[in-house]
């Protein structure tokens, strides 16, 4: 007996308005370097970055010990701001409501002490800073500079 096998559909994932190098036109943008972008705000800034020139590691892991717990993942470590590197966080509204939590604070902390001298202190970018992606070029380049 046969059945009939209907095709998969494919997930709708949510259009992004993106700049890519090289064209004015904006395209959809699911991926940062090879990863599903974690969010809108996200994939903005990395287009923003982008878009200034800025060379950077997205998801970069930090205090990640084999069997320990307490692994942090920065949003963006921006490697092209000279001399020192600059992470950066974006902070959704979905999981930081506007405000700075004591645990915000606390992982904050954790980053500041971790790069200690090493790199800037970290940027942080709030969701409603990047509701398009005009936005995000701008605060982009008010908060990190230009490459």
């Amino acid at each position: 007996m046969r059945f009939a096998v209907q095709p998969l559909a494919k997930p709708s994932l949510p259009k992004l308005s993106v700049f890519q190098p090289g064209g004015e036109e904006e395209v959809e943008r699911t991926e940062i370097q090879g990863q599903s972008a974690g969010s809108r705000e996200e994939a903005r800034v990395a287009t923003a970055l982008d878009k200034a020139g800025h060379r950077y590691i997205y998801q970069y892991r930090i205090l990640d010990m084999r069997g320990v717990r307490g692994a942090y993942v920065i949003d963006f470590l921006v490697v092209s701001t000279v001399p020192l590197s600059t992470p950066i966080e974006v902070y959704g509204a979905y999981w930081h409501r506007g405000q700075l939590g004591s645990e915000d604070q606390f992982r904050l902390a954790q980053i500041e002490d971790y790069f200690r001298g090493e790199a800037n202190d970290v940027v942080v970018i709030w969701g409603n800073e990047v509701a398009t992606q005009e936005d995000a070029n701008a605060v982009v380049q008010r908060k990190i500079g230009p490459a």
